[in-house]
């Protein structure tokens, strides 16, 4: 957002930002579990699982999609 929020995310690396994202998901979806894995310095493993029975719409994975990719798009500013 600002400059001081730019300077704090460059003390977040990857692993921790994604970190956080699976703790939140947790804590809003109880349909998918997110899970993350480090698989480099600057690479990030995402994998979502449905609960068994959970039939998503596309635009409900889209917006998954768009939460990764926004959290590794405000690292790299």
């Amino acid at each position: 957002s600002g400059a001081l929020g730019q300077y704090m995310l460059g003390f977040i690396n990857p692993a921790t930002a994604y970190g956080v994202l699976e703790r939140i998901n947790a804590q809003l979806s109880r349909r998918a579990t997110l899970k993350t894995k480090a698989i480099g310095a600057d690479r990030i493993e995402a994998k979502a699982t449905l609960q068994p029975g959970v039939v998503e719409k596309p635009y409900q994975c889209q917006n998954r999609l768009g939460g990764a990719g926004g959290t590794g798009k405000a690292l790299h500013q």
